[in-house]
């Protein structure tokens, strides 16, 4: 699924409270119930947070988050240079050629 498909997963994650807060911060037309109901429609943040590849936490304060962001760009710039670069998409395309070939082959 999504990690298959992308090389590095990376989820932004603040507490529910935070959450609903700045939802409703940004949608002052929604009641707070109509926000309540658009996060449960979606994957719980922290069910995403334990299968992405890395996590940002956005709970404290501006600087703590630029400072994460910082390291995350030069981590993944390090992953996206470093010798097994597009490993991951190469053999995606392996499979997905050889089902098409396999599903499309004339006996």
């Amino acid at each position: 699924p999504m990690r298959t498909l992308f090389g590095t997963v990376i989820v932004v994650a603040c507490n529910s409270t935070l959450q609903l807060e700045r939802l409703h911060g940004r949608n002052p037309d929604l009641t707070l119930e109509q926000c309540r109901q658009r996060i449960a429609s979606q994957i719980p943040v922290e069910e995403k947070a334990r299968k992405a590849h890395v996590v940002i936490r956005n709970d404290g304060s501006l600087k703590s988050l630029k400072s994460q962001v910082r390291q995350v760009k030069e981590d993944v710039a390090n992953i996206v240079s470093g010798p097994h670069r597009g490993m991951e998409l190469s053999w995606l395309v392996i499979g997905f050629g050889a089902l098409f070939l396999n599903q499309y082959t004339i006996n």
